[in-house]
């Protein structure tokens, strides 16, 4: 499974899971800081990778939620605020192996809420 990390995470997060072989890309990598999200978000649901973003928001706005439909995108929401480059690859460490099942065997679209520690995916309801 590919995944697509929004400009919300920094590229230290990409950088790293790609020094241990994961198959991971950060917006930067194929558009410029600013693209709109819809976008990004035809490009990760053509390509088939699951999103990875801390937009907690993204799926409240309507032209995010009709892309991510429209284009089976599966998503996964990192939650907690404030929180530290460290903090940030400790959540996403511990969450990997269910965010790799999940995208794996879950039909598209969904969108998933990682919990602050990494232990716990929350399916979330595509309004």
């Amino acid at each position: 499974m590919t995944f697509f990390f929004d400009n919300n995470i920094g590229q230290f997060m990409v950088l790293g899971l790609r020094g241990f072989g994961e198959d991971v890309y950060h917006l930067t990598d194929h558009f410029p800081p600013d693209t709109r999200d819809e976008v990004w978000l035809r490009f990760v649901g053509d390509q088939r990778m699951a999103l990875v973003t801390r937009d907690k928001r993204i799926r409240r706005r309507p032209l995010e939620v009709d892309a991510i439909k429209r284009h089976n995108v599966g998503a996964f929401i990192l939650v907690g605020k404030q929180m530290g480059k460290w903090a940030q690859i400790e959540q996403v460490i511990h969450a990997w192996q269910k965010m790799t099942e999940a995208a794996s065997s879950t039909p598209t679209p969904f969108a998933f809420r990682v919990n602050r520690s990494g232990g716990k995916l929350e399916r979330l309801p595509l309004p």
